[in-house]
């Protein structure tokens, strides 16, 4: 049985991310060029890297393919004016957990990903950690500079 969150789920998850971010840009742009026009600032929950956080891929080469699709389409998307800033917000560990475990048990079926085992939560939970160490040296978080953080992660 294929993972929930496999290579094909996963290049699914970031095809998507970038179809709603485009629907959004064109709502607000309708017939004119991206950098053309005044500042739009879209803020999501969940930046295309996500797919390579939560990713359950083995393979040396679904790994490059996933970190090659995710930076290819962010730089495309750069060359067209549009920036992507990620920013890592956090809270208390334990509140965190918490939280998690609560949605599992409103949504069962995430079991499925993982989310009900401590191992999974520590996993994730230090590369957020790591993400904050990174974001907060003072170094603006630009795909370019981002790229070789994923490479350590995926």
């Amino acid at each position: 049985m294929f993972h929930p969150q496999d290579i094909v789920c996963q290049m699914k998850w970031v095809s998507a991310w970038f179809d709603n971010l485009r629907a959004v840009l064109r709502s607000y742009r309708v017939g004119q060029a991206y950098a053309a026009s005044a500042p739009v600032f879209v803020v999501t929950d969940r930046s295309p890297y996500s797919a390579a956080v939560y990713a359950h891929v083995s393979d040396e080469a679904d790994r490059v393919a996933l970190r090659e699709t995710i930076c290819g389409l962010v730089r495309r998307h750069e060359a067209l004016g549009i920036h992507f800033h990620v920013l890592c917000l956090t809270r208390e560990k334990g509140e965190v957990s918490r939280d998690v475990l609560k949605r599992v048990g409103r949504e069962p079926e995430r079991k499925a990903f993982d989310e009900h085992r401590t191992e999974h939560f520590e996993r994730v939970w230090g590369i957020y950690q790591d993400w904050e160490v990174f974001a907060n040296k003072g170094v603006v978080p630009t795909p370019g500079a981002f790229d070789a953080y994923v490479e350590t992660r995926l």
